[in-house]
């Protein structure tokens, strides 16, 4: 059984897709509307797992920026303030985002993402990112992504 994935945006059309293609691969998919959902459903998913600081939850969370409640940026720092207190394991956060780089840099501190694609994602992206975000540093090498 392969591994899930995360998914956090406020557009039920981009969680749709993404869904579709994430199944089209063989992964699984959980998703949330917005950034506080997100981080409640990483506890619930803790909990439920009975999973430590050390397991793997997740092989990635692809995260919108512009979302209501709260936004990506806040949700991923708050993400990575459990993970760095040990409350979550470590989780790579890809921004998924329509927003360019300038406009990205602009709402986000250099390195709070582990990396960031454009919207829409197509299959090649996303494996793309996959090997980026990887574990094993053979399958890093495999990608070009920045």
């Amino acid at each position: 059984q392969r591994r899930v994935h995360g998914v956090v945006d406020d557009n039920e059309f981009n969680i749709h897709s993404m869904e579709r293609l994430l199944l089209s691969l063989g992964y699984q998919m959980e998703k949330a509307y917005d950034g506080l959902e997100a981080i409640e459903k990483l506890e619930e998913w803790m909990k439920q797992k009975r999973c430590s600081a050390s397991c793997s939850l997740f092989v990635l969370i692809l995260m919108d920026i512009n979302m209501p409640r709260m936004d990506g940026v806040q949700a991923t720092k708050v993400i990575k303030e459990k993970i760095d207190r040990r409350e979550l394991p470590f989780i790579p956060i890809v921004a998924f985002t329509a927003y360019s780089a300038e406009e990205l840099a602009r709402v986000a501190p250099p390195g709070l993402f582990t990396s960031t694609t454009n919207k829409p994602l197509s299959s090649q992206k996303l494996q793309t990112c996959l090997l980026y975000t990887s574990p094993s540093p053979r399958d890093r090498q495999k990608s070009r992504m920045p």
